[in-house]
């Protein structure tokens, strides 16, 4: 009796983790887009007002940080830097963005001395506190503060994803860390 109970129990679990493989998928990549983003007022690290209507008729890459971050930050934007100079003369039609999670530390003058470090072209977005949960919120970005690993200051947990906005202003697709190379041309539907 148990031989037979074992195919149903391989059935069962290969369809529990197909379920399971499926629910991940659709948590992970938010839906395309069908109407641009709201916009939500930010400043970017010129100290000028900003918001993703600013960026209407390039394609946006926007990668959720700070400056404080101890290494995936700092990864993140190394490889879109080498992503964007993959594209060659397409660069000029991407515009990338840091949108920082700090908002507290990450003052602009913060940021124009970090964001331009990785790209000249790169440009550091800051909204204020109030606004964090509008600006995240379509993206589906989780951050968490957690105590500095030297017991002082604080740490942010957050989503290491890239995110692609098209020139209308509407959310495409999402990338994981780690980029597989080439991985913007395609989906920016940028000629080879």
């Amino acid at each position: 009796m148990g031989g037979i109970r074992r195919p149903w129990t391989w059935l069962v679990g290969g369809l529990c983790a197909l379920a399971i493989g499926l629910l991940a998928a659709l948590v992970l990549m938010p839906p395309r887009g069908t109407a641009p983003l709201a916009d939500v007022p930010m400043t970017d690290h010129h100290g000028k007002p900003a918001s993703w209507s600013s960026y209407r008729g390039k394609w946006l890459v926007v990668y959720f940080g700070y400056t404080g971050c101890p290494d995936a930050c700092p990864t993140g934007l190394s490889e879109l830097a080498k992503e964007m100079k993959a594209l060659g003369k397409d660069a000029e039609r991407v515009q990338v963005v840091l949108v920082t999670l700090d908002p507290e530390r990450d003052t602009p003058e913060v940021l124009a001395g970090y964001v331009p470090y990785f790209a000249p072209t790169f440009v550091g977005l800051r909204p204020d506190r109030a606004r964090m949960a509008a600006v995240i919120r379509p993206f589906g970005v989780q951050v968490e503060k957690t105590p500095g690993k030297s017991g002082q200051g604080y740490e942010l947990n957050h989503s290491l994803d890239f995110f692609v906005i098209d020139p209308e202003g509407r959310l495409q697709s999402r990338f994981l860390t780690p980029l597989p190379p080439g991985a913007f041309r395609q989906t920016l539907h940028l000629a080879s």
